[in-house]
């Protein structure tokens, strides 16, 4: 049988991933968080029935989230908790916010957005599309502002 983890530990064993990588959200780039991400992507949740219930979501843009421009990569989970009769009754949303101080090359990257879930295929096609975006070259050469993990609920 498989160890389903409480969602609420999520924030935790996420930081304790970039740990094993040598890094902490103080020192983190976009390219070791999305890598965590994907790895994190591997871990069981107890959430509710599948496909729709356990969700990745990979986007950025320029966002005023914080009350002032920054550019946002927002590598995010979505799990589904059902009540006792096992119906849907909330979502919880993990969070790795990865903000840059506004710029022109990453304003020139605009806004994407891209979901996977189970249903869709194989969490390496996506990631290997998401792999192969143009913006991976502009996030390489910055270092986030601001790094955010945190965890609500929609």
């Amino acid at each position: 049988m498989v160890d389903l983890r409480p969602i609420n530990e999520a924030p935790d064993l996420f930081r304790q991933l970039l740990s094993s990588r040598g890094m902490t959200s103080a020192n983190m780039v976009a390219d070791t968080a999305w890598q965590t991400l994907v790895d994190f992507a591997n871990i069981r949740f107890a959430t509710g029935p599948p496909p729709a219930s356990d969700g990745l979501l990979y986007e950025y843009g320029t966002y005023r989230f914080t009350g002032r421009s920054m550019f946002t990569l927002d590598l995010v989970r979505q799990f589904e908790t059902v009540d006792e009769e096992g119906e849907h009754d909330h979502f919880v949303q993990f969070h790795c916010e990865l903000r840059y101080e506004p710029e022109p090359a990453l304003d020139a990257l605009g806004a994407f957005n891209s979901w996977w879930f189970p249903d869709q295929g194989l969490l390496e096609e996506w990631t290997s599309e998401i792999n192969s975006r143009p913006e991976w070259t502009v996030l390489a050469t910055k270092v986030p502002s601001e790094v955010e993990i945190h965890q609500e609920q929609v």
